[in-house]
């Protein structure tokens, strides 16, 4: 369905679409800012099953601010900025923060195989991202490369939360259910485990390593023979594939991509502070001095949660935020 207007949004074009719903390129009719819509399948508006997982993900996103974060749009003209969610004619719609650039799929198609220094600046800044998110309660649950989007100026941004939760929350999805994207789940996910913390760092080991070989630790075009790889199989180790990489930098992936979540590097903080120690071991870089400093208020290096959801979306080609599966030319 494309619309004309959603609320104080003139729509300009279709960015993607999937099975829950849309995605559109807005702009303010006041101010002239761009946003990304993103809306709920009409058919699904009035399932409250749908409704709340849509709910939920704006709540997700709601709790964070973060640069490397996509951002979500309080409601314009209300004056509380509380609000969200928005509903015309039955349609659910929010508003983001509309990012120009490529996702981390895109830019690996367009280019193949990064070099092994900007993976790592890219993960830094991931790191980043995840440890706000987990340090406000949210566990991601679906990070892979159409989730992370880099804009003109190489800032990645974590997005589409649409599959989220919220330490301790018990609601939209059962137990033993296999949720997320199979290529790039953790083992305890295949299993239908809750996911936790550790299973986002092991999503981000697969993101590392799919940056680096062009394909993610395990992959077919079957997920369930994807599902009994991840359970069953160790991944090939990245320095097999190619040479051109630190000793240092392949164990610290083959860590976090650890069968046994506690066997992994604990947490998005660990993470960080590995990869600037190997990287002052090897020389002079270009990444910047105390991106991942530890605030101990916020410090989740002991924490444990739990979460769970459904199969999350991807970004569009033209690079906006959208959690679409589909991109529209």
């Amino acid at each position: 369905m494309l619309f004309e207007n959603l609320g104080p949004y003139k729509i300009k074009r279709l960015v993607g679409r999937g099975g829950m719903g849309s995605v559109y390129e807005g702009v303010h009719r006041d101010s002239g800012l761009r946003h990304a819509i993103k809306t709920l399948a009409p058919a699904l508006c009035d399932n409250s099953g749908f409704r709340q997982r849509f709910e939920i993900e704006i709540l997700s996103m709601q709790v964070l601010d973060h640069p490397n974060i996509v951002r979500v749009i309080p409601q314009p003209g209300t004056g509380d900025k509380s609000l969200f969610l928005m509903e015309q004619g039955g349609v659910l719609f929010y508003a983001m923060e509309f990012v120009e650039g490529l996702n981390l799929h895109q830019l690996l198609k367009e280019r193949g195989r990064l070099p092994w220094k900007e993976v790592v600046k890219i993960t830094v800044q991931v790191c980043a991202a995840l440890k706000h998110a987990h340090a406000h309660g949210v566990i991601h649950r679906d990070l892979k490369p159409a989730n992370l989007l880099m804009d003109k100026e190489g800032t990645v941004k974590l997005t589409d939360f649409g599959i989220a939760r919220l330490f301790g929350s018990q609601h939209l999805t059962a137990d033993h259910s296999v949720i997320g994207t199979a290529d790039y789940m953790a083992p305890e996910q295949a299993e239908g485990k809750q996911p936790t913390i550790h299973s986002d760092l092991y999503s981000l080991g697969s993101v590392i390593y799919a940056l680096m070989t062009g394909k993610p630790p395990f992959s077919s075009k079957v997920a369930a023979q994807v599902i009994h790889k991840l359970r069953y199989s160790d991944p090939q180790p990245m320095i097999q594939i190619r040479q051109d990489i630190p000793i240092e930098f392949d164990r610290i992936v083959m860590q976090l991509l650890h069968k046994t979540p506690s066997a992994r590097i604990p947490t998005a903080v660990a993470l960080g502070h590995r990869l600037q120690a190997m990287l002052h071991a090897l020389g002079p870089t270009s990444l910047e001095e105390g991106s991942l400093a530890v605030d101990p208020k916020r410090d989740t290096d002991q924490q444990d949660s739990s979460g769970s959801g459904s199969i999350g979306n991807k970004l569009t080609k033209e690079g906006a935020y959208t959690g679409m599966e589909e991109a529209v030319d």
